[in-house]
Parts: C-alpha cells; sequence; structure tokens
C-alpha cells in the first residue's frame, strides 16, 4: 500500500494498534488531512444552507411587511391585516 491509501477508519485504528513505526507518517497525515477537509466542506455546506434559510425567511417577512403597509394604505382595518399577515397591531399602528 502507498503512501495516503488508508481507506478507512477500521484500517487507521488498525495501523494506528499496531505501532507508528509500521506506518508511514504521510499515512496519517493523509487521513488526518482528508478528514479535515471532509469536515471543512460540511461546514461549508450547511453554513451555504443556513444562509439561504435565513435569506428566505427574511424575504418572507418584508413581503408581509409590504403588504401590510399596502392594506393600511388601502384603508383596510388593523383587526382585519392582523388577522391575514400575524402583524400585531400595536406593530401595524407604527406603520402609519
Amino acid at each position: 500500500m502507498e503512501a495516503g491509501q488508508i481507506s478507512d477508519e477500521d484500517e487507521f485504528r488498525k495501523v494506528v494498534t499496531q505501532g507508528l513505526t509500521f506506518v508511514d507518517e504521510d499515512k496519517i497525515m493523509s487521513i488526518a488531512e482528508r478528514r479535515r477537509q471532509e469536515g471543512l466542506k460540511q461546514g461549508i455546506e450547511q453554513g451555504i444552507q443556513q444562509g439561504m434559510e435565513k435569506g428566505i425567511e427574511k424575504r418572507i417577512e418584508q413581503g408581509i411587511m409590504l403588504i401590510a403597509k399596502n392594506m393600511l394604505a388601502e384603508n383596510i382595518p388593523l383587526d382585519l391585516i392582523k388577522k391575514f399577515t400575524g402583524i400585531p397591531t400595536e406593530q401595524l399602528k407604527h406603520f402609519n
């Protein structure tokens, strides 16, 4: 087996338990680097997903606020605006 070609964690554990005298340091560093890169990639993917979700939520909230402001401009009663948008009456009063 060439340096850096340990393919799974079980093999890694086996090699480590046999002692480092049987293992080339490059193999261990390759595994560690691969695991680090996998973790980094996963973290980036999760961050992107969370950012997209927050962006979508913010745009939805902005849309609801715009609808409420337009409803106020059309003199629709506050209780109906609250019912359809979920925005508290006190907050709606500040839109005017």
